[in-house]
């Protein structure tokens, strides 16, 4: 019995080595999907909520709760600012296309873009997102688009590699 207690206290640290602590103030479950220079930003496991958490202090505080992101469970997060702290949110609520929201402190609102293949990139200067879509011809088969908007989800250019073969075009 001696042996296998001492077993037991030597792979208890292994075994569980690779559990997160969840601070206390979060939801049991939650996921960290981003962090910036003094917050840490967190999901519920059901994608119903999203949390932030200061790394000074430890303090949490929820900022979407299910009445917000009911209807699309939140699985991804990218912080774009932190003073205002500015968030896009992105879920998959048919598995296939993905739905991208803004949202704001300041305005405590969120902007659902009109795109449905997520974020790509951030533009470095200008501060724009960089989102694809996708679209289809009329007979048949897609092709991607790719639209830049601003942090207000201002759609501000669009660039579409779209071909106008004959068959797609309105003939009189």
């Amino acid at each position: 019995m001696k042996k296998v207690f001492t077993i037991i206290l030597c792979l208890f640290p292994i075994l569980f080595s690779s559990c997160r602590m969840i601070p206390s103030g979060l939801p049991a479950g939650a996921v960290q999907m981003a962090e910036g220079k003094t917050l840490l930003v967190y999901v519920a496991a059901n994608g119903h909520a999203v949390w932030s958490m200061r790394k000074a202090d430890h303090q949490c505080r929820c900022l979407l709760d299910s009445a917000a992101c009911d209807w699309i469970p939140v699985e991804g997060v990218y912080l774009l600012k932190e003073d205002p702290l500015f968030l896009l949110l992105e879920g998959k609520p048919d598995l296939r296309n993905v739905y991208s929201r803004i949202w704001k402190e300041d305005a405590d609102s969120l902007i659902m873009l009109p795109t449905n293949a997520g974020l790509i990139g951030i533009s470095e200067e200008e501060e724009l997102l960089i989102m694809q879509s996708y679209d289809y011809y009329r007979i048949g088969g897609r092709y991607n688009r790719i639209d830049a908007y601003d942090m207000n989800g201002r759609l501000l250019g669009t660039m579409s590699p779209k071909l106008t073969p004959e068959w797609d075009m309105d003939i009189d």
